[in-house]
């Protein structure tokens, strides 16, 4: 593949040259089955998310230990999304009417996150990804999944990714992470205000970049953050 500049909005200076890993999350698939009992179906929620509080808390502690209580606050705020009463009561809607506790889980966390998107505020905008995040997280949780999104990331590597949620930057080894290039995301994310503060190994720069090409046929990248380059 021949040389090409990409133009971003850059989260912090610097320069990182390295190999590419290429980040595709897993897909969560729903299975098809009937719906249990209305309140089997909310007692199934009420289980994976205090296993997801559980999560959350051990991603505050590890990021507080790396980073400080600012940056960890991230996942307090993430814990609170799990009791926010909207969600709670959208979910209890969407089972009430016959769906599994999955699907009224995305159809929830689907509808929440894209009222905030739509908002002309860019924090309030950026804000739809934390509400993704967590109710991705239970959802895995209610599959039964392990949470291992990003450990196949063994040697230092700019990470390419359409976006990157806060959990998924915060669960990054800083020695294996020279740098991040994301499609999605801007400055105000959660995820690039963790990727400024979590040492000089972690910068993030957001660029139009082509997921399918970083798949098929990219090996290197050099990435300058002064520009958004």
């Amino acid at each position: 593949m021949s040389d090409q500049i990409l133009r971003g909005i850059p989260a912090s200076d610097g320069i990182a040259i390295g190999p590419v890993f290429c980040y595709i999350p897993a897909e969560l698939t729903i299975p098809v089955c009937a719906a249990g009992p209305i309140d089997e179906e909310m007692s199934r929620f009420d289980v994976a998310r205090e296993q997801a509080r559980v999560e959350l808390q051990g991603l505050y502690d590890a990021v507080e230990k790396r980073a400080g209580k600012e940056e960890a606050s991230i996942f307090e705020a993430h814990q609170e999304m799990l009791t926010d009463p909207t969600l709670e009561g959208k979910i209890h809607e969407f089972v009430e009417i016959g769906l599994t506790v999955e699907q009224s889980l995305v159809r929830a966390t689907d509808e929440l996150a894209g009222l905030l998107a739509g908002m002309d505020d860019e924090l309030f905008a950026a804000r739809a990804l934390d509400v993704k995040d967590v109710g991705r997280r239970v959802l895995r949780i209610l599959l039964g999944l392990p949470d291992t999104a990003l450990s196949a990331v063994t040697e230092p590597s700019i990470i390419v990714a359409e976006d990157l949620t806060p959990s998924d930057t915060a669960s990054l080894d800083p020695k294996h992470t020279l740098g991040f290039i994301t499609v999605q995301g801007g400055l105000t994310s959660h995820s690039a205000i963790l990727a400024r503060n979590a040492g000089s190994s972690r910068r993030l720069s957001s660029a139009g970049f082509d997921m399918k090409a970083c798949s098929t046929s990219i090996d290197g990248i050099h990435v300058t953050r002064r520009r958004g380059v």
